[in-house]
């Protein structure tokens, strides 16, 4: 499951379809529907995932970049904890 969290808005959860395994050190792409063409097209202009390392989830609208700071988990089956990455946007005062 993946969950990502927002400081402005309710978090979004995510189970990853049975199956898929995600080696230590790959990436996957995530697409909401609205995004999944665009996704699409980042990969005709070299992208480093591989075009089936690309999911896309209809149940939400966008996965989102709201507020300053964002943190996406990734838990085992287990529900423990197995990756963390954490986005965040510093102003300066100039």
């Amino acid at each position: 499951m993946i969950k990502r969290c927002f400081n402005t808005v309710p978090d979004l959860f995510y189970t990853l379809p049975d199956g898929i395994r995600i080696p230590r050190g790959e990436e996957i792409i995530i697409s909401s529907k609205p995004q999944s063409n665009e996704t699409s097209i980042k990969h005709l202009q070299g992208s480093s995932v591989p075009p089936h390392r690309e999911i896309v989830n209809d149940d939400v609208i966008s996965w989102g970049s709201i507020g300053n700071a964002v943190e996406t988990i990734l838990f085992n089956r287990n529900g423990d904890e197995e990756s963390s990455y954490i986005q965040a946007l510093v102003f300066r005062n100039e």
